[in-house]
């Protein structure tokens, strides 16, 4: 499947009352890695088979949750 390019056009389009929705760029498998990432992250994390690339989710997915509600964006009107 190939790999759409994220464009700041794209993630301004995802903007509700001034924050981006990042998850709207992934489909529903992906987003239920992602969670499952995160279930791993705070109730397991003892090293299985991907342990390294779950964390690395899971901590992508935090930092993606933080900048999209503590920074709001405004879109110039023209």
């Amino acid at each position: 499947m190939p790999v759409n390019l994220v464009t700041w056009d794209n993630i301004k389009s995802t903007l509700k009352d001034g924050h981006i929705n990042w998850r709207e760029f992934f489909d529903d498998r992906q987003l239920k890695e992602i969670e499952f990432s995160m279930v791993y992250l705070n109730q397991f994390g003892h090293g299985t088979d991907g342990h390294n690339a779950k964390l690395i989710i899971a901590r992508m997915s935090t930092l993606l949750d933080s900048i999209s509600h503590n920074i709001t964006i405004e879109v110039e009107k023209e």
